[in-house]
């Protein structure tokens, strides 16, 4: 997730990066669709889109209750948990890349 979703933050007086990984709203949307594929099995992209379009805003506004429009990128574990629970309960966080069809 993090090498695929994430952007490391970078000093601001010396330009270096801090090794801190933050994830923007929109890549945590991709990151999400991933995971509803292959943990989901939500593999057509419609029914994503719609799964999202029911959830993913309220998982989004209830992890960013400071409006900064960013996580930090260890936050996307309890996201995607907290994203899948209305249709898995417990899900296993493993990568598996599955492409939409």
């Amino acid at each position: 997730m993090i090498r695929e979703y994430a952007l490391e933050e970078h000093d601001k007086e010396t330009g270096k990066p801090i090794g801190k990984f933050t994830v923007t709203k929109s890549k945590t949307k991709e990151a999400a669709m991933e995971v509803l594929a292959t943990h989901l099995k939500i593999v057509e992209k419609k029914e994503a889109e719609e799964y999202l379009a029911k959830y993913f805003d309220a998982v989004w506004n209830h992890m960013d209750v400071n409006e900064t429009g960013k996580l930090e990128a260890v936050e996307l574990n309890k996201f995607m948990r907290t994203l899948c629970k209305p249709k898995a309960e417990n899900i296993n966080l493993e990568w598996n890349r599955i492409e939409y069809i």
